[in-house]
């Protein structure tokens, strides 16, 4: 489902703003940009609202009450019948330390009883997905998100994806990816992982300002984080991202720079 909330074709997004007709559409996107950068502190005032994440559609509190597990179930049956392949995100809560800033379902821990607990029921939930499906389909997607992945040893990462290539058909030209910690990640892993057929990684970097870092409870070396794009480059990894996240505690614009 997908849902575009926007002003009609015939309105302008900036009240008081109307451009002639047959006005040079390259023109009339320069005007339009730099009303945007005047407008921006009004429209940012004016949509303020607290709320779910937005990346996160229908948000939670729509979600019917009583009825998500059947019609999930129902879902899953119906996409069993079409002849596609199927993507995959599979949740790794755990981290060694919390960072302040962050809004993710999260479990601070190092206890290792607490993640194989997980990992079996994980196991039991994909079990009960392929079933659901009806069908062995084939896994062409696969995003490993957390928390922090690679809080899992090798070993762990291993076994998780042996899983999945119990329950579903492992596409060849699939494409796998995960969000790893620079801190945490070792270079062991990312080759275990290589080997595993991922190719897309995403390092949380957020910002390397130190008291920044500080600020949020994530203190990460700009060693730390080049070791970790140099040893994901000399493997092959194909997609390397590094994520930064603006709004932060002492953050500001010259700085982000």
């Amino acid at each position: 489902m997908f849902n575009c909330d926007s002003a009609p074709h015939n309105e302008s997004p900036f009240p008081g703003l109307r451009l002639p007709p047959g006005f040079p559409e390259i023109i009339q996107e320069a005007i339009m940009q730099s009303v945007f950068e005047q407008d921006l502190e009004r429209l940012v005032k004016q949509y303020d609202q607290p709320g779910p994440r937005y990346t996160s559609y229908p948000t939670v509190p729509v979600w019917p009450q009583g009825s998500f597990g059947r019609e999930y179930a129902e879902a899953l049956e119906a996409e069993g019948t079409k002849d596609r392949g199927i993507s995959i995100y599979l949740h790794i809560p755990f981290c060694r330390t919390l960072c302040t800033f962050c809004g993710c379902n999260k479990v601070i821990t190092r206890d290792a009883e607490l993640v194989e607990r997980y990992l079996k029921a994980l196991e039991q939930e994909m079990a009960a997905v392929a079933k659901a499906l009806g069908q062995r389909k084939t896994l062409s997607q696969l995003h490993l998100g957390g928390g922090t992945p690679t809080f899992l040893g090798l070993d762990q990462l291993t076994r998780l994806t042996e899983m999945l290539k119990h329950h579903f058909e492992i596409d060849p030209e699939g494409e796998w990816a995960l969000e790893a910690n620079p801190r945490v990640t070792t270079a062991e892993q990312l080759e275990g992982l290589f080997d595993l057929g991922f190719r897309r990684v995403s390092f949380g970097i957020q910002d390397i300002d130190p008291a920044v870092q500080r600020a949020i409870n994530r203190n990460q070396t700009s060693s730390q984080s080049e070791k970790a794009f140099s040893v994901s480059k000399k493997l092959g990894y194909q997609s390397i991202n590094f994520d930064l996240v603006y709004g932060l505690p002492l953050q500001t614009r010259v700085k982000f720079r």
